[in-house]
C-alpha cells in the first residue's frame, strides 16, 4: 500500500492538508510518499494505489503541469490500471485541455474534455449538494475558475448548489477511478462515505478512522444541505 502526495510545498491552500493528514489517520505514516516540484512522481514506478494532489496558488499552475508533462503515458497508464487518483479544488484546472487567464492560454495536460477560465476579480464561494453512486457529497467551491466542458466523463450529479460553472448540472470529471473535483472540504473529511469507497477501492479491509465522529459531522451538514428550501449560499443554509 503507497499513497502519494504530489507537491505538498505547493498545494497549501483552504484546509485540503486535512486529506492527506486524514489519509495518514487511514493507513499510516510509513504509506505516504510525497513528489515534490520537479521530481519523479512516484506513480511512475507503478507501485502507488492512491495519488492526491489539491488547491494551490494559480500562479502554481505551470510549473505543476510541467512536471507532470513527461508522465503522461505513465499516468494514463495509471488511470487505466484503475488506481486511484483524487484532485480536489483548482488542481481540476490542470487536467483539461486549456486555462484560459485573461489573454494568457496555458496548455493543460489535456486528459479530459473541458478547459478552465480564471476570473481573479471574481471568487466563487458557494455550499454544494449532489450525488455519486448513491453516495450523498456534501462540500463547498471557493475558486477562481469555472471550467466548461466534460459532460461525457462527469463525477457528481449536482442536487443543490452550483456545478463547475454557473449553468452545469454536475461537478468534476471521472475516468475508471481517477476523480477531479472543483470542491472542498477538506473533501475526504466532509465525505467519508465516499472515502470509505475510495480506501476499499485500495484495501477492502480498509477502516475509516474515528468514523463515528466524522459521521456526525456529515450527517448533521447532510440534514441541513437537504431540508426544504434550503439555500446555497455561502454562509446560509436556509
Amino acid at each position: 500500500m503507497k499513497i502519494e502526495i504530489l507537491f505538498p510545498e505547493l498545494v497549501v491552500l483552504f484546509g485540503e492538508i486535512g486529506n492527506v493528514r486524514y489519509l495518514r489517520r487511514c493507513f499510516g505514516k510509513s504509506e505516504i510518499v510525497e513528489t515534490h516540484n520537479g521530481e519523479t512522481p512516484a506513480f511512475v514506478s507503478g507501485d502507488v494505489d492512491f495519488v492526491y494532489i489539491g488547491s494551490m496558488a494559480e500562479e502554481y499552475y505551470e510549473l505543476a503541469i510541467e512536471t507532470l508533462r513527461p508522465y503522461l503515458d505513465d499516468l494514463n497508464r495509471y488511470i487505466e490500471q484503475g488506481k486511484v487518483f483524487l484532485a480536489t479544488g483548482n488542481a481540476i484546472d490542470l487536467f483539461g485541455r486549456f486555462i484560459q487567464w485573461g489573454d494568457k492560454k496555458i496548455e493543460g495536460l489535456g486528459l479530459f474534455d473541458y478547459h478552465a477560465v480564471i476570473d481573479r476579480e471574481n471568487r466563487h464561494n458557494s455550499w454544494f449538494l449532489g450525488e455519486f453512486k448513491n453516495i450523498q457529497i456534501v462540500s463547498n467551491r471557493s475558486i477562481y475558475s469555472r471550467q466548461y466542458g466534460g459532460e461525457k466523463e462527469m463525477f457528481i450529479k449536482k442536487n443543490g448548489g452550483f456545478g463547475m460553472n454557473d449553468e452545469c448540472e454536475f461537478d468534476g470529471v471521472r475516468r475508471n477511478n481517477f476523480y477531479a473535483t472543483s470542491l472542498l472540504g477538506p473533501f475526504l473529511i466532509t465525505n467519508p462515505l465516499f472515502t470509505e469507497y475510495l480506501i476499499k477501492l485500495i484495501d477492502p479491509a480498509a477502516e475509516l478512522w474515528n468514523k463515528e465522529t466524522i459521521m456526525e459531522a456529515y450527517n448533521n451538514r447532510l440534514a441541513k444541505f437537504t431540508k426544504p428550501n434550503a439555500r446555497f449560499v455561502m454562509g446560509d443554509h436556509g
